[in-house]
């Protein structure tokens, strides 16, 4: 008898037809604007699919346009990239909607929403080792370009675009926070780190953090979130880990990724940052995942909340500066 197929929640899946332009999409020639949520919703789930992991589902829904969905999605992550669309030449899709779903379980209750472009690309991590020596050198000058330009980029909050908890490598699974400022961001970092001298993990000399500078951060730069035009253009997607943090954050979360491919080493190597500040951060990354009951208060009164606030839209503070494709 022969044994069933269990399905691997980590395991990326995609459909082939989400890649092919013949293939009939569910809203070509319909008026993005003017389709309801609902049928957006339901067609999150139902179009091909590009990308589908642990119930987040990225699918086709016309030539030019996909869809996000994830219970992880916050509104945050649309307005991150609305700000660096305005703010920076990065290439990265455009937004052009982006709603909740409350009531649908998961971490925070909800299921975010995100309509943007189609990026006519291949992921890095798909070509990387097939590229020539020349052009890995200008995928790497593109993405230390992109890091210097979202380092230029200050901002004068702690966290998410537009509030929330804070997710990526340096935050608990759960999320952290969200933060009322920089003392209060200091306040979680040292009490992680703390944790990590009494655990071990860091040696008991190592100086508290102190920061004086926030910047625009990705936080999750890594070749499953980047894609190769065939112009040679690179696009930077996923958004869901960025906000305003030390610049030190984006190389920490560098240094953290597995890196058998050189990617990370070569990105790092033309970065100009602090190896102390480095250090420490990387002291912290055993004890992130301990939730204790601050945490637990800050995430309830955010959720409590987050229904009848409207989100901070930092991109709407900022003119669309003038900008010319590459």
């Amino acid at each position: 008898m022969a044994e069933d197929h269990v399905k691997d929640p980590f395991e990326v899946t995609s459909d082939p037809s989400a890649s092919n332009p013949n293939t009939t999409f569910p809203l070509e020639g319909r008026d993005i604007f003017k389709v309801s949520e609902s049928e957006l919703a339901a067609i999150a789930d139902t179009a091909p699919s590009l990308h589908t992991l642990s119930g987040a589902r990225v699918a086709r829904i016309s030539r030019n346009l996909v869809i996000k969905k994830s219970m992880l999605t916050l509104p945050s992550e649309a307005e991150a990239m609305k700000l660096v669309s305005q703010r920076t030449s990065i290439h990265l899709p455009r937004v052009y909607r982006s709603f909740t779903v409350y009531g649908t379980g998961g971490i925070y209750d909800s299921t975010g929403y995100i309509i943007m472009d189609y990026i006519d690309g291949i992921c890095l991590s798909e070509c990387w080792e097939k590229l020539l020596p020349n052009e890995r050198e200008d995928v790497i000058r593109q993405v230390v370009d992109m890091i210097r330009e979202l380092q230029s980029l200050h901002l004068p909050f702690v966290g998410p675009i537009g509030g929330g908890p804070s997710h990526g490598k340096w935050f608990s699974i759960y999320g952290s926070g969200p933060f009322t400022g920089v003392s209060d961001f200091e306040e979680y970092c040292n009490g992680r780190l703390e944790m990590a001298k009494t655990t071990g993990n860091t040696p008991t000399c190592t100086p508290p953090f102190k920061f004086s500078s926030f910047v625009m951060i990705h936080q999750d730069i890594a070749p499953r979130n980047l894609l190769l035009h065939p112009s040679g253009r690179l696009y930077l997607i996923d958004w869901g880990c960025a906000g305003a943090y030390p610049p030190i954050f984006e190389a920490a979360a560098i240094a953290r990724e597995s890196d058998d491919d050189g990617f990370s080493h070569s990105v790092l190597q033309r970065l100009e940052y602090n190896q102390q500040a480095l250090q420490q951060l990387m002291g912290i990354r055993a004890v992130l995942h301990f939730f204790n009951e601050t945490d637990v208060e800050k995430l309830e009164v955010w959720m409590k909340s987050r229904q009848t606030k409207p989100i901070d839209k930092v991109s709407d503070r900022f003119p669309t500066p003038n900008k010319t494709s590459a």
